[in-house]
């Protein structure tokens, strides 16, 4: 409990507010091009998750290969083996993101882009709320107005529809714990996505086998493997980052900007891949998006005063 405690305090005084909302927001805008991207792919959901799988564990093979960093990856898997905890966190983490990637890959293959879009906007209250309970991190003012505007949003979106689609819990409730998981081991994002991705590969080769004629689906257009391969590689790099993001900062503020995301999502989902919304969901969307523009401004006011880095947490 101990160590439990000062690990708690110890990532409440290394924030790096700049790199912080940087990675997140790039990562936000890299995310929101997936769901166009599996929507030009057209390969069902199971074979899709299957190769991101493959494609992610070769491109960070041979990162580590190429970068010569494999010593921080077996140090990583060394001490991941040593302790039973750590190796449970390990699994644990990798089973949760596993079950998010296969989900936001699945939904848009499966027209659920507007249920997964609706997941991710009730994700940073989930992750606010878990900064809060877990890390007692303080939340400022700003963004005590997005909270309580995106929670007016989402009660009068249930009121209105009675339920909520599993697609939306599965993001709301699970990649809180994934990061608050992360946050806890601090072993180096790289080195804990290579050992995750080594985890799932027996996931995607019975993914694969269960799939009949995998490699004609893989030619179904003329430039199908180049789209196949850039999904691989914008899904690796976009979950770096995003993973980076919520490391370097406060989960309250990490759950704030994660709007950008499903408001990208949004757009992608009705204006590119013309999926229908309904107009009694355009009042959600409004609380949404002043949600989503009162925590960037709060995002921008704390990069432009944080000169380089924060060593305080008052502030958030």
């Amino acid at each position: 409990m101990l160590n439990l405690k000062i690990g708690i305090n110890l990532l409440l005084t290394n924030y790096d507010y700049r790199a912080g909302i940087t990675f997140s927001v790039i990562a936000s805008l890299i995310f929101g091009i997936i769901p166009w991207l599996i929507n030009l792919i057209n390969i069902d959901g199971n074979t899709l998750f299957s190769l991101r799988i493959i494609i992610g564990f070769v491109f960070l093979t041979a990162y580590f290969s190429f970068s010569k960093k494999y010593i921080d990856l077996f140090n990583s898997a060394k001490d991941i083996l040593k302790s039973p905890k750590r190796l449970s966190l390990l699994l644990i983490g990798a089973c949760l993101i596993g079950v998010q990637w296969w989900i936001f890959i699945w939904a848009p293959a499966n027209g659920l882009t507007k249920e997964l879009s609706l997941g991710y906007f009730m994700l940073p209250l989930s992750t606010a709320l878990l900064g809060k309970l877990i890390f007692k991190e303080r939340i400022n003012f700003l963004r005590r107005i997005a909270i309580s505007l995106a929670l007016i949003g989402l009660v009068i979106e249930l009121m209105q529809h009675h339920s909520i689609s599993w697609v939306s819990v599965i993001v709301f409730g699970g990649y809180p714990l994934y990061f608050t998981i992360r946050k806890m081991m601090k072993e180096k994002v790289a080195s804990i996505l290579f050992l995750e991705h080594l985890c799932l590969i027996p996931v995607s080769i019975l993914f694969f086998k269960n799939t009949p004629n995998i490699f004609s689906s893989l030619y179904t257009t003329p430039y199908s493997l180049v789209l196949i391969l850039l999904f691989g590689i914008v899904g690796i790099i976009s979950v770096f980052l995003y993973i980076q993001a919520s490391m370097l900062l406060p989960l309250s503020l990490f759950g704030m900007l994660s709007y950008l995301e499903p408001s990208i999502l949004f757009v992608v989902a009705t204006i590119v891949i013309h999926e229908q919304v309904e107009t009694s969901h355009l009042i959600f969307y409004g609380f949404i998006w002043s949600a989503t523009l009162i925590s960037l401004f709060d995002s921008f006011k704390i990069f432009i005063d944080e000169p380089k880095s924060s060593k305080h947490t008052k502030k958030v």
